[in-house]
């Protein structure tokens, strides 16, 4: 055998071993660069879909508060990566949802007006400490290591970040003139992976409205425990003239906030209930307090009630509750329900204005949990700050919601970018992008070759929350420039109003401004 043969034999294995060793390589880049990115991506979109959920619960504690009755509302407490054939995965993130011990409200320097016409002593809703919890998910990310913890306090529910907080929804204690105190009893604590359901229940009331005036020694006060004072200042406000009207937070000291009422010529509405969560006590009847003859005639077989429409890109939380809405899109689902339950049976809906908007269809019937769903369309000449009376009607009984036109849509109030630190000498992996609007909206997040340049990494957010963050990787085989394609421009946009937000990174910059 000629001796160059020999020699041919051994570059094809040392070739071999040259592509082993560039494959195994590939595979590592991918474990410590991709599958972080990727499952960062994941979490993000959980914890969103969490935000969901505990609106969702909120707005279930409160309509039960309003309504009596219970419903059940499912929480799901972590997340699942993807299955991976030649890489690895942590071990999926988990969460937890427990109740954070009692605290007392209470509503003192008031005065009950008119208490000879209720069958029960309305003079005890006032005066009296109550004991009330509190709600709270945290999730254990892998990646997503700064996602917020989600409270429900009282009827309101916000993000709370280290150093901010972000309210998903309104106040929920004082809107229009009316006091609404819903309770919380009750022990909760789960952990781990998968959903869980809970049941809100009515233990106590709701009572009828009770006017309340100052008793002479000060303002309408009212004392509420909370775990971040900074999130009822942003939603109320510390003037009368800021936030909610009519209100504003005077201080806060161990644990308990203070909400002073302004002094105005007509009493306020006070209404307490207490609602049951997990392992909670029994019912009793505190708040079980009616008006002499409010019940005269015939009583319908149930009640009819529109639920909260928050959580809707169409709308904006912070101003949404169950008697009024801001809406800023062109169309809106609004869903009533039926205490106790009523299955098959007609509902009608009608609007005061067909000038401002219309519902279609303008007849259902509810389904075996009593509800049904209509659709509110604004009317293309309606303008801004335009607003709307949507009426339900079903047995002998019915609701309205009254509905607010904003044409301003969404808007950035700020936008944060910034590129991997772990990139290849190909370029560019991902970015990570952070955001937060007024209100929810569809956006895009966008990484360019350069500033008007083109598009090499995209993704769309549909109903962002108002506080967020995703990643975007850059597309499979897209001209990033070259080895090292720097700069490259990152930018956020809102579609409904075309706004955008970018700048230009280069690779020595970290997280950066984009709205500046």
């Amino acid at each position: 055998m000629p001796p160059w043969e020999d020699e041919r034999a051994v570059t094809v294995q040392i070739g071999a071993v040259l592509m082993l060793a560039i494959v195994f390589a590939a595979l590592a880049m991918y474990q410590v660069n991709a599958v972080p990115a990727q499952n960062h991506a994941i979490e993000s979109d959980h914890n969103q879909r969490v935000h969901n959920e505990m609106l969702e619960l909120r707005n279930a504690i409160r309509n039960v508060g309003s309504d009596g009755g219970s419903k059940s509302v499912s929480v799901t407490l972590g997340a699942q990566y993807p299955s991976r054939t030649f890489t690895a995965n942590p071990p999926d993130p988990s969460g937890t949802l427990k109740t954070t011990g009692t605290g007392n409200v209470t509503v003192s320097n008031a005065d009950v007006q008119n208490s000879s016409e209720y069958d029960e002593n309305p003079d005890r809703l006032v005066g009296m400490p109550y004991e009330s919890t509190t709600l709270v998910y945290r999730p254990d990310y892998n990646e997503y290591r700064d996602a917020p913890a989600t409270r429900i306090e009282h009827g309101f529910a916000y993000n709370d970040f280290e150093e901010a907080t972000i309210p998903l929804s309104g106040n929920g204690v004082i809107s229009d003139g009316t006091i609404r105190l819903v309770l919380l009893n009750g022990s909760v604590s789960e952990a781990g992976r998968g959903g869980v359901s809970l049941d809100p229940e009515i233990l106590s009331g709701p009572n009828d409205p009770v006017p309340v005036t100052s008793d002479g020694s000060g303002n309408i006060t009212l004392s509420i425990p909370t775990r971040s004072p900074s999130a009822w200042n942003e939603t109320i406000g510390t003037t009368f003239d800021d936030g909610e009207s009519d209100a504003r937070v005077v201080a806060y000291a161990d644990g308990t906030l203070r909400i002073e009422l302004a002094k105005k010529g007509e009493p306020y509405d006070l209404q307490m209930a207490r609602v049951g969560v997990g392992d909670h006590g029994a019912s009793n009847s505190d708040f079980d307090v009616e008006r002499r003859g409010s019940e005269s005639g015939s009583s319908p077989a149930y009640s009819v009630d529109w639920q909260d429409p928050s959580g809707q890109s169409s709308v904006v939380d912070s101003n949404c509750t169950d008697d009024s809405c801001v809406v800023t899109g062109t169309s809106v689902d609004l869903t009533m329900g039926t205490n106790a339950t009523a299955d098959g049976a007609t509902v009608r809906y009608a609007v005061s204005d067909q000038n401002v908007g219309n519902v279609s269809p303008t007849e259902g019937t509810t389904n075996s949990s009593g509800m049904n769903t209509t659709m509110f369309t604004v009317n293309s000449s309606a303008t801004d700050g335009d607003t709307v009376a949507v009426y339900t009607s079903s047995g002998s009984d019915g609701d309205k919601i009254s509905l607010e036109i904003s044409r301003s849509g969404p808007s950035l109030e700020s936008a944060t970018g910034r590129m991997n630190t772990e990139h290849t000498k190909h370029g560019l992996r991902s970015a990570e992008f952070t955001w937060n609007l007024s209100n929810r909206g569809d956006i895009d997040a966008r990484i360019r070759d350069q500033k008007g340049g083109t598009v090499v990494g995209n993704e769309t957010i549909t109903n962002a929350a108002t506080s967020g963050s995703t990643i975007v990787q850059v597309k499979s085989g897209s001209n990033q420039g070259g080895a090292e394609p720097y700069p490259v421009w990152l930018e956020v946009e809102v579609r409904d109003t075309g706004e955008v937000c970018g700048a230009q990174l280069s690779k020595a910059d970290g997280t950066v401004d984009l709205c500046n």
